[in-house]
């Protein structure tokens, strides 16, 4: 994922949340669909609506230990480690107000 595909991603639910089509949980999977064929318009990038879901669920929190083993095998992944993910506050106002309950959860 690049940089302008990761601000297309937000971008495009984004605008999912402003036309109030967002769900108290998350979203449907048609906001998936959605931004899995604006990656292949906008950057010829085939992406699937799973692939974008996973994409957007990846949080980076781990230990020193778990940080030096992945940095040895992904050592150009290090400015994650110290850097603030730079569309922060754009995703926050995506997720404010949400509470995910478990509701309707598969177990």
């Amino acid at each position: 994922w690049s940089s302008a595909e990761d601000r297309a991603l937000v971008d495009a639910l984004t605008e999912w949340k402003q036309n109030g089509k967002q769900a108290q949980n998350g979203w449907p999977q048609d906001a998936w669909n959605s931004c899995a064929k604006r990656m292949v318009a906008e950057f010829d990038s085939p992406k699937t609506a799973k692939q974008c879901s996973e994409h957007w669920s990846t949080v980076i929190t781990a230990t020193d230990e778990i940080w030096d083993a992945y940095l040895e095998k992904h050592p150009n992944d290090k400015r994650w480690r110290t850097e603030s993910f730079p569309l922060y506050n754009e995703i926050f106002n995506l997720v404010d107000g949400l509470i995910a309950t478990g509701k309707g959860a598969f177990h």
